[in-house]
């Protein structure tokens, strides 16, 4: 499965921004670990599903689960959309990470 990372209009990627401006060294190699896992999925998430890697969160987002970090992602026409990243503290997913995807999401689905 391809996989892209969300820009903003002035061709910023906040993920990938995240990635490299606050993420040791060690945490760098798991994002990308995790983020590799989905690349190398031909026929879908199904297996990342079945290990844990991957949560539906709500419709069209779900959960990249690399250690204490989470990558929000949607897939939209067999590319999966990398759209927010953060550190985890608690069980559920605070309000306003998701509200980060799901505007970001709405901005791929609308182009």
């Amino acid at each position: 499965m391809e996989v892209k990372f969300f820009r903003q209009s002035n061709e910023c990627s906040p993920v990938k921004d995240f990635i490299i401006n606050n993420l040791q060294p060690s945490d760098q190699k798991r994002v990308r670990s995790a983020i590799r896992r989905v690349y190398e999925q031909p026929y879908g998430l199904n297996n990342l599903f079945k290990a844990g890697y991957v949560k539906k969160l709500e419709k069209d987002i779900y959960e990249l689960k690399p250690d204490r970090l989470r990558i929000l992602f949607t897939i939209k026409d067999e590319i999966c959309w990398l759209l927010h990243i953060f550190f985890k503290k608690s069980k559920k997913t605070p309000i306003k990470e998701l509200d980060v995807a799901r505007q970001r999401k709405n901005i791929i689905y609308n182009n």
